[in-house]
């Protein structure tokens, strides 16, 4: 029930509108069609190949996606943990007519009982967010076709979103979720639009990223193993990724088929907890960075207070939101800054 509790307490303020969607009552064309594309190229088929298919869309959240899969012309099973979305998804079905769209309350560490397999399933963007996303997949698997395709997106781990994501929930207190959304207004002043970059700095990522209950992320090579043992294998290819500490955030998105019918369960245990942000680094700033920042933890973690730990960690996200378009070690120098006048302080 916690578990329950802190997602319906993150996502009740993050889905609690989407101001485009519910102030036009209809999905932006433009997201339609990003989305669109986004599919057919981790499913690796055409467009208009989607119609009739029967996919499972996972952790589908107020259902843009569910609709936009159905809008295809896919005869979509949507469902999500929580009953906020459910209710959401409801009304975008309605909106739109969706006949070919079914809606179901359901948490996918668990078994999900239908008569017949999927020849897609879609897992977009929330197994990092599950006690266990290694479990969950196990369970979506055995609901695969031999033959379906499997898209996943999750947390890449190694950025400098996760860096300071781990740095904050590090010293973070559950409690804290209150004075945090209170004082984003104070730290962000004019809003978030002078970032220019809507799909990785706002408000509702700060909340996410720091009071989800779970935020597990993975690498290309520790999913791929996992797969390989659940007999997926990757149709997609893996993305070269140069200087990749330096980015500020890369989504893990890869596609899988299923080989051969399921015998046994996985025994590989990768994606079952973060990687750790802390390890040794061959850049010198950021190993400087990961020192000092093990100090501030451990001084937060004896005496701190609910302000002064809200206010550290959106100063850390402030410096990720100026630098979010910087592929240098520039973030970390200013992360360095604030680190030495804190323990100074």
């Amino acid at each position: 029930m916690k578990y329950y509790d802190q997602l319906n307490r993150v996502y009740n303020l993050q889905f609690a509108k989407t101001p485009e969607f519910w102030r036009k009552k209809s999905i932006p064309k433009s997201q339609i069609e990003y989305h669109k594309k986004n599919f057919s190229k981790y499913f690796d088929l055409p467009i208009e190949e989607f119609k009739g298919k029967k996919i499972l869309e996972t952790g589908a959240g107020p259902g843009l996606h569910a609709a936009i899969l159905a809008l295809m012309g896919s005869n979509v099973y949507a469902a999500d943990k929580l009953k906020s979305n459910v209710i959401k998804m409801k009304k975008i079905k309605k909106l739109y007519k969706l006949n070919n769209l079914k809606i179901s309350q359901h948490d996918f560490r668990k078994k999900y009982y239908i008569s017949k397999d999927f020849e897609l399933i879609s897992c977009h963007n929330w197994i990092q967010h599950t006690p266990n996303p290694n479990l969950v997949l196990r369970q979506l698997v055995k609901r695969l076709k031999v033959g379906g395709r499997i898209y996943i997106s999750c947390y890449l781990a190694g950025s400098f979103r996760f860096f300071i994501t781990q740095i904050a929930r590090s010293f973070l207190k559950k409690q804290d979720f209150k004075i945090v959304k209170k004082r984003i207004p104070f730290f962000f002043p004019t809003g978030f639009g002078k970032y220019k970059n809507p799909e990785d700095i706002g408000p509702f990522h700060i909340t996410d990223d720091f009071f989800t209950p779970y935020c597990v992320t993975t690498t290309y090579s520790d999913l791929i193993n996992v797969a390989k043992n659940l007999n997926l294998k990757p149709y997609t290819k893996v993305p070269k990724i140069k200087k990749f500490l330096y980015k500020d955030n890369l989504p893990l998105r890869i596609g899988f088929i299923k080989s051969s019918k399921q015998n046994k369960l996985s025994t590989i245990s990768h994606f079952s907890d973060p990687k750790n942000e802390f390890k040794k680094s061959q850049y010198k700033i950021k190993n400087e960075c990961t020192k000092l920042s093990k100090i501030i933890i451990d001084n937060f973690k004896k005496k701190s207070t609910p302000l002064q730990r809200a206010d550290f960690a959106l100063n850390l996200y402030k410096i990720r939101s100026q630098y979010c378009h910087s592929n240098t070690s520039q973030k970390y120098n200013e992360l360095k800054k604030l680190f030495t006048l804190q323990i100074n302080s």
